[in-house]
């Protein structure tokens, strides 16, 4: 690279390299703008609390009554994007950042929320366009800040933890004690289970503590389940581990044994498939029916579709397809859902490219999106309004897009450029380790 090229570099590239900077940690916050960013952090939970723990459910035209629960998530999604405005300058930049899988995503909402001013509920699908995408870079900004990966692992691990632990006793004040069998919290419980498998190998201290912790609280959650979809997903999930890390692989030798302990293969399918019928497995737990509906709505308006969550909520007086995909279709159309097909194959390459460089915690990121994604089969995933488990993944997806995957906009190819001018320049950590200048002068 030649010498002029670094006074060409922005000022805002200078600044990036700064904040990428886990043993020197961030540029220090002013007192106000913590201040703001715990108060975004605590909004953040009460919609997480509100979503998780008091769910309600409302079927047909109910589904627009605002009642005190609905209250609270709208003044705190609000103030969110009150202190989202306030830190526009932290936006713009977490925006640059992200990278272009993720400004595909934001784009299809962008979409579904312009398709739903011609909705039959405008104001609903608006807001739930709003809510998403407020709480959405709140959450970025949060793991954006926290200094380093360890932090950021850390927080993200713990809140993916308390939304588990919070859809569980959902669960329980909505159906009681005997209503454990959903795949309302185990698809959090999955990507838990996904995560901390593929990082526990190479983790080693108090983080390997953490891995284990929330390795048996995820299995937890899906043995809890018994959910169909989860167990298929965590299965491409492993599969998808021992194609990138054949070291994984190993684990077979010690899981086939214990497979052969548990009992017959008839009683593993009966795991997998959470203690279902033949009937039950093939009819998809009576979805398919639901699919086939969803579907008619969609050749209706194929292009544009409804508007995010209208379709099934005010045509088919259901809560959703259970099918992340149909329901993207529903939502944006032809256009919405190949602007969020084309931002997940943009973020399946970024950690594609993050596992090939045995980037810290691309393994378990990459396992944890492909236990999401194959989740999306059997209940709305990517692409749907802002639920617990949508909050999980925007943690994980935060943390590989500021803390393991390089940002776009920084090149990581050396330097070439004199000790004195290295010297002038904000030094670059890959991994925890600053790579040496070259010697010689262009």
């Amino acid at each position: 690279m030649r010498s002029d090229t670094i006074k060409d570099t922005s000022m805002y590239k200078m600044q990036q390299i700064q904040i990428r900077s886990p043993k020197e940690g961030l540029i220090p916050m002013e007192q106000g703008t913590w201040m703001l960013q715990q108060l975004c952090s605590l909004f953040v939970l009460t919609i997480l609390v509100r979503s998780a723990l008091f769910i309600r459910q409302h079927y047909g035209s109910d589904y627009t009554s605002i009642d005190i629960y609905n209250l609270v998530n709208i003044v705190a999604t609000f103030a969110i994007a009150a202190i989202l405005v306030i830190r526009l300058q932290d936006v713009i930049l977490a925006v640059r950042e992200a990278g272009t899988g993720i400004r595909f995503i934001v784009f299809y909402y962008v979409v579904c929320a312009v398709v739903g001013v011609w909705s039959p509920s405008p104001e609903y699908a608006m807001f739930r366009v709003f809510e998403f995408l407020a709480c959405f870079w709140a959450i970025m900004l949060m793991l954006r800040r926290s200094g380093n990966f360890l932090k950021a692992e850390r927080l993200a691990l713990l809140c993916m933890s308390i939304s588990l632990v919070l859809e569980i006793g959902g669960q329980i004040r909505l159906g009681g004690w005997g209503a454990f069998n959903t795949n309302r919290y185990s698809v959090t419980a999955a990507m838990l289970l996904g995560y901390s498998f593929g990082e526990l190998s190479s983790a080693t201290g108090r983080r390997k503590r953490l891995l284990v912790i929330t390795l048996v609280m995820g299995l937890g959650g899906v043995l809890l389940g018994t959910s169909t979809g989860s167990n298929l997903a965590i299965a491409g999930g492993l599969i998808v581990l021992f194609i990138l890390s054949p070291r994984h692989g190993r684990y077979i030798l010690f899981a086939l044994p214990a497979l052969l302990v548990v009992g017959s293969w008839g009683r593993f399918l009966g795991i997998l498939f959470g203690g279902k019928s033949v009937e039950q497995v093939v009819s998809f737990s009576n979805r398919m029916s639901i699919w086939v509906t969803s579907w008619a709505l969609f050749i209706q308006r194929p292009l544009l579709g409804y508007g995010l969550n209208i379709a099934s909520r005010h045509y088919s007086h259901m809560v959703s397809s259970h099918n992340a995909y149909l329901e993207a279709l529903l939502s944006g159309g032809f256009l919405g859902a190949g602007v969020l097909f084309l931002g997940c194959l943009f973020i399946l390459r970024d950690l594609r490219r993050s596992v090939k460089r045995h980037a810290t915690g691309s393994l378990g990121c990459c396992v944890a999106t492909v236990v999401f994604l194959i989740n999306g089969m059997s209940i709305p995933t990517i692409g749907f309004i802002l639920t617990p488990h949508t909050i999980a993944f925007a943690f994980m997806l935060a943390l590989f897009v500021y803390h393991v995957r390089y940002p776009a906009e920084i090149s990581l190819e050396p330097l070439n450029i004199s000790s004195a001018q290295w010297s002038r320049i904000p030094r670059l950590y890959v991994n925890g380790r600053t790579p040496e200048p070259s010697t010689e002068v262009p």
